[in-house]
């Protein structure tokens, strides 16, 4: 008897063991399975992250030749971007249109975003300073005609006035 209570004892004690085993070997397989959770949900934010990034690059290269395109059309605010500004608004006269235009005062205003201000004065027949208008409309950038003002002279049939124009579509100094 003593034996056999020796045997239910070792078996008892090594039952205890072995739950106590089974118990940590339990644990340690959740801490596991929550960590593997932890990193596919991460793995899955990382790999949206590559997905919208790679969206992001296709496009800023889809774009970039766009915006080389829209550039030539942009005027920067230095004293060569105000220059072909000016000659370029004076070019849509004589040599295109055939009015006389002449630059009467311009400024880079300093609201935002910036833009120049020109105020030009012109002199020609009435399809001369109608074409103009119609081209100075047509500018290719951001043109607001703030105003324009013309009276016929009845002595030599010649259409003389002012026009005044906002450009806002400018790059930034750097």
């Amino acid at each position: 008897m003593k034996g056999t209570l020796r045997i239910i004892i070792l078996l008892l004690i090594l039952d205890i063991v072995g739950g106590v085993a089974f118990w940590f070997g339990y644990t340690s397989m959740q801490d596991k399975k929550n960590e593997e959770i932890e990193l596919r949900k991460q793995l899955v934010e990382e790999n949206d992250k590559g997905k919208k990034l790679i969206a992001l690059q296709r496009t800023l290269t889809s774009l970039t030749k766009e915006h080389s395109e829209l550039s030539e059309f942009l005027y920067d605010q230095s004293e060569e971007g105000q220059l072909a500004f000016v000659l370029g608004v004076e070019h849509l006269g004589t040599s295109t249109s055939g009015a006389l235009v002449e630059t009467t005062s311009f400024s880079l205003g300093t609201d935002e975003p910036p833009g120049f201000r020109g105020n030009f004065t012109l002199r020609g027949t009435w399809g001369e300073v109608f074409h103009f208008l119609r081209l100075l409309e047509e500018f290719p950038s951001n043109l607001m005609i703030m105003r324009f003002d013309v009276r016929n002279s009845q002595s030599d049939k010649k259409w003389t006035g002012s026009v005044n124009v906002n450009l806002n579509s400018l790059k930034t100094s750097k």
